[in-house]
C-alpha cells in the first residue's frame, strides 16, 4: 500500500485516492488536530443522504496536522479519505488541501472546523450559492445565545467586531465575520494559489483578497454551536496576526471591475441569499402574465435547492410602493415569505428590465423592499456582489476611494450579534442589495398611495 509522508509524531496514513474527488460538486475539507471526539459529531451533522437524493456529489477530506489521539483512526473507520499535512498551522493545512483537490479536479471546496461548532446542514446551501454564481460564500457566526454568556465571550465578540470593522475599511465593503471557519470557495477562481498565511489568519487573507480582487462574495448567517475539544486559537497572539494581515491587505491587488462568474440563472444567487437571511424555505414569484416565461425560468432555477418557489400569475400584483393594486390580496398575506415582483409596464415605472428585480419582505409592522440588479458594473455601483454608494452611507461605511470614517452603530451592533432589522439589513447590504422600508397599505383600495421611505432617510 502506498503510504503518505507523515511526521515523526503521527501515525502513517495511507495515501488517499484522487479518483474519489475527481469532478465532485463539493469537497468538504476538515483540518484536524486531535479531534477524535468532535470529528464524528461534525460528520453526523452533514446531510449526505439529502445531498445524494438531490444528485449532488459531495466528498469529505480530512487533512491532519499530526494528531496524537485517534483522529486519523476515527476518520478511516468512517470511510473518510485522509491526507497528512506536511507543514504546521491551519493556514498551511488549508492551502495544502485546496491545492490537492484542485489537482484532483474537484469543482468546489468547503472548509469547516471539525469540532462540531459549525452547522453541517448548511453544506448544501453553500454549494447552491457557489453554483448560482458566488466565488466565495462566508458563513457569519450567530451564537445560539444572542447575548454574551460570559466575559470571555463578550471580549471575543468585541475583538471580532473590531477586526470586522478594520477589514471592511481595507476591503471597501461590509465584512461581517472576518475570522469565520466555515466558508466555500469555487476552485476555478485560483484564489487559494494567492494564499500565504500559515496560521489562523488564513481566512482574513482569503476574504480580503477576494473582496479587493473583485470576486463575488456572499455572506450568510449560520448558527455557531458549542465546541467539542480544546480550542487551538489563542486570542491575543492570533488576533495580532489577523490584524497584521488586515494592515497588509491595503497592498493586495485591487480590481476596479467585478469578476462576474457564469450564472445558472439571473438572480438565483441573490434570491437564495435572501431566503437564507430571512429564514424562509419558500418564495412567491408574482408575475404579470406577459412575463410568464421569465417567471417560469426563475422558478425552475430553484429545482436543486431547499427553497420551494410558488408561481402566481396576475396582472394585479406588488407595486413599486410596496403594496398591491386594487382587487389583489394585501402584501401582509405573504408575511414571512419573500415575494418576487415581475411586473410589466413602462420601463420608468416598472421592472421591465430583465437585469432588475424587486423583492418584498412583509412584516407585522413594516415591509422591506429589496432592489436587485444582476447587470455587471464597476465595484462601487455593482449590485451583484458589490455594494452601492447609498448603502455605504446608511451603514456608515465609506465607498471605495472615500475617506474612511467611523462605522454606524447599526453595523457595529450587527457585528456584535444583534438581531432584528439591524441584522437583516446588514446582511442584505453586504450582499449588494439596496433596501428601503415601505409602509403597508391599510386596504387594497389604496393602491399607489403608500409611503416609500428610502434607505437613506429611514435606515440610518
Amino acid at each position: 500500500m502506498d503510504l503518505a509522508h507523515s511526521p515523526a509524531n503521527g501515525p502513517t496514513v495511507p495515501s488517499p485516492d484522487p479518483e474519489v474527488f475527481r469532478g465532485v460538486d463539493l469537497a468538504v475539507v476538515l483540518p484536524t488536530l486531535n479531534e477524535e471526539h468532535g470529528l464524528p459529531v461534525t460528520l453526523k451533522g452533514i446531510s449526505f443522504l439529502r445531498l445524494l437524493e438531490k444528485g449532488r456529489r459531495v466528498r469529505v477530506l480530512v487533512i491532519d496536522g499530526g494528531s496524537t489521539d485517534r483522529t486519523v483512526a476515527v476518520a478511516r473507520s468512517l470511510g473518510i479519505q485522509v491526507i497528512r499535512q506536511h507543514g504546521k498551522g491551519k493556514g498551511q493545512a488549508v492551502r495544502e488541501a485546496l491545492a490537492w483537490l484542485r489537482e484532483c479536479g474537484a469543482r468546489n471546496a468547503l472548509v469547516m472546523d471539525a469540532d462540531s461548532t459549525y452547522p453541517g446542514d448548511m453544506v448544501g446551501t453553500v454549494l447552491e450559492l457557489l453554483e448560482a454564481g458566488s466565488h466565495l460564500v462566508v458563513g457569519v457566526r450567530e451564537p445560539k445565545r444572542n447575548r454574551p454568556n460570559s466575559i470571555r465571550d463578550l471580549v471575543h465578540r468585541i475583538g471580532n467586531a473590531v477586526l470586522n470593522y478594520a477589514g471592511g475599511q481595507v476591503s471597501g465593503r461590509p465584512v461581517l465575520d472576518l475570522c469565520s471557519g466555515f466558508w466555500g470557495l469555487s476552485l476555478s477562481t485560483g484564489l487559494d494559489r494567492a494564499l500565504r498565511s500559515d496560521g489562523f489568519d488564513v481566512e482574513a487573507e482569503l476574504f480580503l483578497k477576494a473582496y479587493r480582487g473583485g470576486y463575488v462574495v456572499t455572506q450568510i448567517p449560520i448558527e455557531y454551536g458549542a465546541r467539542i475539544g480544546t480550542a487551538k486559537l489563542r486570542a491575543a497572539r492570533d488576533g495580532a496576526r489577523i490584524m497584521a494581515t488586515i494592515l497588509r491587505a491595503a497592498n493586495f491587488p485591487q480590481s476596479a471591475v467585478a469578476r462576474e462568474p457564469p450564472r445558472t440563472s439571473p438572480f438565483l444567487r441573490e434570491l437564495l441569499s435572501v431566503c437564507v437571511v430571512h429564514g424562509s424555505d419558500s418564495l412567491v414569484v408574482w408575475a404579470d402574465p406577459s412575463r410568464r416565461q421569465e417567471a417560469g425560468r426563475l422558478v425552475r432555477a430553484f429545482r436543486h435547492s431547499d427553497v420551494n418557489p410558488r408561481l402566481h400569475l396576475d396582472a394585479i400584483g406588488p407595486t413599486s410602493s410596496g403594496g398591491f393594486s386594487a382587487g389583489a390580496p394585501p402584501l401582509g398575506d405573504e408575511e414571512g415569505t419573500p415575494v418576487v415582483s415581475l411586473r410589466s409596464g413602462p420601463e420608468t415605472h416598472g421592472w421591465t428590465d430583465p437585469s432588475r428585480l424587486e423583492v418584498f419582505l412583509a412584516g407585522p409592522e413594516q415591509t422591506l423592499r429589496l432592489e436587485l440588479d444582476s447587470g455587471p458594473g464597476s465595484l462601487p455601483s455593482n449590485r451583484s456582489g458589490g455594494i452601492a454608494g447609498p448603502v455605504y452611507r446608511w451603514l456608515g461605511i465609506p465607498a471605495p476611494g472615500a475617506k474612511p470614517q467611523m462605522g454606524s452603530l447599526r453595523f457595529l451592533r450587527a457585528s456584535l450579534g444583534a438581531g432584528g432589522l439591524d441584522r437583516d439589513l446588514t446582511f442584505y447590504a453586504a450582499n449588494g442589495m439596496r433596501a428601503s422600508v415601505v409602509e403597508p397599505l391599510l386596504d387594497s383600495g389604496e393602491s399607489g398611495r403608500s409611503a416609500d421611505r428610502t434607505g437613506e432617510s429611514s435606515l440610518t
